[in-house]
């Protein structure tokens, strides 16, 4: 696939996919995207939601899918050291980037103090799926491993995740991993009192949530984005 840089309205970077007219993250603006959605409306959430189930060590399990650029989980490494919460993520790709084009981006550049996170997090090896596949700390509050593999035919665990970060591209250009089946999959990994959170917010999408068991709730969305979607396993 060709892939080209652009910059989105926050001044940080995108990648453009002229075959599908498909952007990795919003043009508005991929930084606020990341953090308005996964890490406001998703890590913070669970993150004050935990304890009122579980220890206060209890680790947060995340899934996401979609790991693209890396944005999204270099700034949960942030926001797990904000919070001293452990984390332990699995991140999908079905097409991994190479670092050639991570290095294109520019992010490293911005980042600060998480640069060696984002890097850490970019050395990792891709791997098929298996349910004992080991973690590698990035940071001290941050373990991650990386699963090259398609979402949509893999058998993941019953209830191994709380919070799932889901990031495909859109239903016009993958429908395949909008389905009712990949909805049902969603929510037999997440774990009871667990959240999904999602840019999408297609009317198709939810009634396959719904359908899956998940309780919705539409929130506003980032930029000119008008809702996103939060999906909760009661």
């Amino acid at each position: 696939m060709k892939l080209s840089v652009e910059e989105t309205q926050d001044g940080w970077a995108t990648l453009y996919l002229p075959e599908c007219n498909e952007h990795y993250h919003s043009t508005f603006g991929a930084f606020e995207e990341a953090r308005w959605i996964y890490i406001e409306r998703g890590f913070d959430v669970m993150q004050a939601a935990l304890p009122a189930a579980l220890p206060a060590a209890a680790p947060l399990r995340i899934l996401e899918m979609g790991f693209g650029t890396g944005l999204n989980a270099v700034l949960t490494v942030r926001a797990a050291a904000r919070a001293r919460r452990q984390v332990f993520y699995t991140g999908v790709e079905a097409y991994p980037l190479s670092p050639e084009m991570i290095s294109e981006l520019g992010y490293a550049a911005r980042l600060g103090a998480e640069a060696g996170g984002y890097a850490a997090l970019h050395a990792l090896p891709w791997a098929a799926w298996r349910p004992d596949l080991p973690f590698t700390a990035v940071t001290p509050y941050f373990q991650a491993r990386k699963v090259q593999a398609l979402f949509e035919t893999t058998d993941w665990p019953e209830q191994a995740f709380d919070l799932i970060y889901y990031d495909a591209f859109s239903p016009r250009v993958q429908p395949e991993l909008w389905t009712e089946d990949v909805a049902a999959r969603l929510y037999r990994a997440l774990a009871r009192g667990g959240r999904l959170i999602t840019y999408c917010a297609q009317g198709r999408w939810k009634k396959n949530l719904q359908a899956a068991g998940f309780t919705l709730s539409l929130l506003p969305g980032p930029g000119g984005k008008r809702e996103i979607t939060a999906a909760e396993k009661r």
